[in-house]
C-alpha cells in the first residue's frame, strides 16, 4: 500500500458521520422530511504528472458537483429512507502530452435506509448504482454499484463512534472493498472532530451561523476509459478499455455560513497535495510531482 492510500485511510476513513444520529420524534414527523440540493465547485493549480520517476505531462483540475436528495416517509420502526441522484465532474486541462482523458464524470441514484435502534445504537445502509465514465458520454460499460453500511454506538452527547464497511464494483484495486471506522467528538463547546469520508474536520462555531474548520479532502472515483487518451505514445501501454482510478488529497481551511435557515454556504482554500491517475490493469500511473493551491465554493439548500 502506497503513501496516498495510507492517506486516505488514516484521514478520512467512512462516509458515514454524514448521517449524524437523529431523534425518534424527528423520524415520526412526516412533515419533517426535507428535499436537500447541494452545488459545489472547486478548482486546484496545475501539477506536474510523473511514471515511474520519468516527467509525463502536468494538469489542472476543476470539480463541479450537484446532490439533490429527498427524504421519504418513514414506513415506522424507526426507519428513516431517502433517494437522490447526484453528479460529479472532473474537468481537466492538460498539455498534449499527458494521459488523461479531457473529463471524467459520475452520475448516481444513491438509495439509503438509516435506523435508529435506541439511544445507543443506529445504523445506515446506501446502495447507490451509477454510470462512471471519462469522456463526454456514459456508456453501460462504465456501471457500477457502490455499496456502504455502517454502525453508530452512541457513548453520549459529545461522543460516537461508526464503523462498517464500502464497497465499489467499478474498482478494481483500494476502492473495491474497504474497511471504515471513524467518530464525531464534541471535545469542547463549540469545538467538534469529525474523522470521515470524504472529509475529515476540526470545526468551531464562532457563531449560531458561522462555523470555521480546518480540513483534510478527499476527491476518489474509478471511470472508465474507452478510447486511450495519448494514443500511440512510447513507453505506455493501450490505455483503451480499461479503467482509472483518480485520488486527489487536499488539506486547507474553510468557512460556512447560514444565511438563512434553509441555505447556507462554504468556501475553502488550502493546498492540494497530492494527485494520482492509476491505470490499475495496465500498470500505469500518473502521479503529482509537486503541490499546488486550490479553492472551492458550495451552496446547500434545504426545504
Amino acid at each position: 500500500m502506497n503513501y496516498t492510500h495510507l492517506l486516505v485511510i488514516a484521514a478520512c476513513a467512512p462516509l458515514v458521520i454524514t448521517a449524524s444520529p437523529l431523534a425518534s420524534d424527528d423520524i415520526a414527523a412526516d412533515n419533517a422530511r426535507p428535499t436537500t440540493t447541494k452545488i459545489s465547485f472547486s478548482s486546484s493549480g496545475n501539477t506536474g504528472l510523473d511514471e515511474r520517476g520519468q516527467r509525463a505531462g502536468d494538469a489542472t483540475v476543476s470539480k463541479l458537483g450537484v446532490e439533490f436528495t429527498r427524504s421519504l416517509p418513514s414506513p415506522g420502526a424507526g426507519l428513516l429512507p431517502s433517494i437522490g441522484i447526484d453528479y460529479d465532474g472532473f474537468f481537466i486541462d492538460r498539455d498534449s502530452g499527458t494521459a488523461l482523458p479531457e473529463r471524467l464524470q459520475t452520475v448516481g441514484l444513491p438509495i439509503s435506509l438509516y435506523k435508529v435502534f435506541d439511544s445507543e445504537w443506529s445504523a445506515l445502509a446506501v446502495v447507490a448504482p451509477a454510470f462512471s465514465n471519462a469522456g463526454t458520454s456514459f456508456s453501460s460499460d462504465g456501471f457500477g454499484v457502490n455499496f456502504f453500511g455502517v454502525a453508530t454506538y452512541t457513548f453520549g452527547p459529545t461522543l460516537n463512534v461508526s464503523f462498517g464497511l464500502a464497497a465499489d464494483t467499478l474498482a478494481t484495486d483500494f476502492g473495491a472493498l474497504l474497511p471504515v471506522i471513524g467518530t464525531e467528538w464534541k471535545f469542547d463547546p463549540g469545538w467538534t472532530l469529525n474523522l470521515g469520508f470524504p472529509r475529515t474536520d476540526v470545526t468551531w462555531q464562532t457563531t449560531q451561523n458561522l462555523s470555521l474548520a480546518a480540513r483534510v479532502e478527499v476527491d476518489y472515483g474509478t471511470f472508465y476509459v474507452k478510447d486511450d487518451p495519448l494514443p500511440g505514445a512510447a513507453g505506455k501501454p493501450s490505455l483503451a478499455d480499461t479503467t482509472l482510478e483518480y485520488t486527489a488529497i487536499r488539506l486547507g481551511v474553510g468557512a460556512d455560513y447560514a444565511l438563512t435557515k434553509a441555505l447556507s454556504v462554504g468556501v475553502s482554500t488550502g493546498v492540494l497535495v497530492s494527485r494520482a491517475a492509476d491505470y490499475h490493469d495496465r500498470d500505469y500511473k500518473l502521479e503529482s510531482r509537486d503541490a499546488t493551491v486550490f479553492a472551492g465554493f458550495a451552496a446547500t439548500y434545504v426545504y
